[in-house]
């Protein structure tokens, strides 16, 4: 499996507000307890009937993960209001 790359840092920005681009951060920047958000989309997809030397599959849906955003470091003070999205 390959890491996700970049992780933006929005510490301390206002998302609402904020008109530039996040900075990047790596995976490894990243630790438990830090407070991310997550953007991703929903992918569903058809069924596909067995034959002979196919087992087929059932409809479902996956998720495109299109980023993902540092909010809070569990060390750091700085918080972001999100309290309205």
């Amino acid at each position: 499996m390959r890491d996700f790359q970049p992780i933006l840092d929005g510490r301390g920005k206002n998302l609402k507000e904020y008109p530039g681009n996040f900075g990047d951060l790596t995976i490894h920047d990243v630790m438990k307890g830090m407070r991310v958000s997550t953007e991703y989309m929903p992918l569903p997809y058809g069924g596909k009937k067995p034959k002979e030397n196919d087992e087929g599959f059932t409809p479902g849906c996956a998720l495109k993960l299109y980023s993902i955003t540092v909010l809070e470091m569990t060390n750091e003070s700085v918080r972001l209001d999100t309290s309205h999205q």
